[in-house]
Formats: C-alpha cells, sequence, structure tokens
C-alpha cells in the first residue's frame, strides 16, 4: 500500500499557491471542487490509485492533486538528492518539480505510470538546477542525519556521488527516502527484482570506496 506523507505548514502553504495558479490561467479545467468541511476527504482518497487520483485531479479536484504531492513528495527529493549536492536545493527542485506536474497533468498519457512521468520531470528539473549552480559558490555538505558522526556522513555522502548516476537514485529512494521496492520499480519503469540488484550492486560499490579510504 502506498503510504501517505503528512505535509509540512511550508508545503502545504507551496501546494496551494501551485493550485491557485492552476486555476487561475485554467491549466486543469475550470471547474475546481472544494473539499467538503463536512466529509473526511483525505481518508476517503487515502486507498485511491495514482490512475485515479490523476484523472480526479485533471477534472479539477484539488485534494487529489495535494494527495498526489504528499505520496510522491520523497521520490522526487530523492532524485534530486542524487543529482544535486545538497538536501535543500534538492527539496527546491522537487517542488519546481511538481510545479509543472500541475501545469502538464492533462497531458500525461497514461495515468498509471504517473510516478515514472513524475521522475522524468524531476531529473530535469535537477540536472537543470545543477548546471546552474555548477559554477556557482560550493554548497557545503550537510550530515543526512542529525544523530550520526559528521565526519562519517559526510565520507558515505561522497561515497554515494562517487556511484553511477542510476546507482545513486536508487540508494537516495530506499535508504534516504523510505520508498520501497515496488514504489521504486514503479519510478523507474522496471521490476523490484531489478531494483533489489542495482541496490545490491550499489551496496558493493559504496563498501569498496568506504573500505579504500581506511
Amino acid at each position: 500500500m502506498l503510504r501517505r506523507r503528512r505535509l509540512t505548514g511550508t508545503e502545504r502553504n507551496f501546494v496551494e499557491n501551485v493550485i491557485y495558479r492552476a486555476h487561475s490561467d485554467n491549466s486543469l479545467g475550470t471547474n475546481w471542487k472544494k473539499p467538503s468541511r463536512n466529509r473526511p476527504v483525505m481518508q476517503r482518497k487515502l486507498e485511491s490509485t495514482d490512475a485515479e487520483l490523476v484523472k480526479a485531479a485533471c477534472a479539477g479536484d484539488v485534494e487529489s492533486f495535494r494527495q498526489l504531492f504528499e505520496r510522491h513528495y520523497s521520490l522526487a527529493v530523492a532524485i534530486g538528492r542524487s543529482r544535486l549536492s545538497d538536501r535543500h536545493l534538492a527539496e527546491d527542485a522537487a517542488q519546481e518539480a511538481f510545479a509543472q506536474v500541475c501545469q502538464r497533468l492533462p497531458s500525461l498519457r497514461d495515468p498509471n505510470r504517473f510516478p515514472e512521468w513524475l521522475g522524468t520531470i524531476c531529473r530535469r528539473t535537477a540536472s537543470r538546477m545543477a548546471r546552474r549552480n555548477r559554477n556557482g559558490q560550493s554548497i557545503a555538505q550537510e550530515p543526512e542525519s542529525p544523530r550520526a558522526d559528521e565526519a562519517a556522513n559526510r565520507q558515505v555522502h561522497e561515497a554515494i556521488m562517487c556511484l553511477p548516476l542510476a546507482a545513486r537514485e536508487v540508494v537516495q529512494m530506499h535508504y534516504f527516502g523510505g520508498l520501497t521496492y515496488d514504489e521504486i520499480a514503479a519510478a523507474l519503469g522496471t521490476t523490484p527484482q531489478a531494483v533489489h540488484g542495482r541496490l545490491q550492486r550499489a551496496r558493493r560499490a559504496l563498501g569498496q570506496w568506504l573500505a579504500k579510504q581506511d
């Protein structure tokens, strides 16, 4: 079952602004449906598939787009993190990608492939941001976890950034984004078995890189 991620205040404001802009320029249609105060809309939609949410969002259902954002935000950040050296930049890339998703959602031909389609948009957005920042001031690395030793954590991050791009993606998605094999497979257009194999090879490569540093 796909998990729902609760939005922070900042993220909720972002979604509201994206929806407002889409409504203003008629990106998703004219008949936006405001959620009823008398019905648990989010609970009712928790079990909806991506395809159902995409179709409802294209018909103007605000809560369906919000649910897509909550469900796939971790995926978007993980893809951004595999290309950008800073977590905050990765979050900026994820939000910029979702802004594009809101504008372009009606162009998605197969709603069942929403995670894969989102992943493509996220990669392009993060790569564009990486190019913009390549010649700018370098950004200090941040520890992934405040409980980990900073030096060791930085070493792990350096090792991850030395992996091939495809391997960096699956590592970020699984270990830092918390995505399951099935969720990663949907985003990459592959199988859970293939994801498992990629993670195994990535772990071996990380172990070899870290062993050389000792």
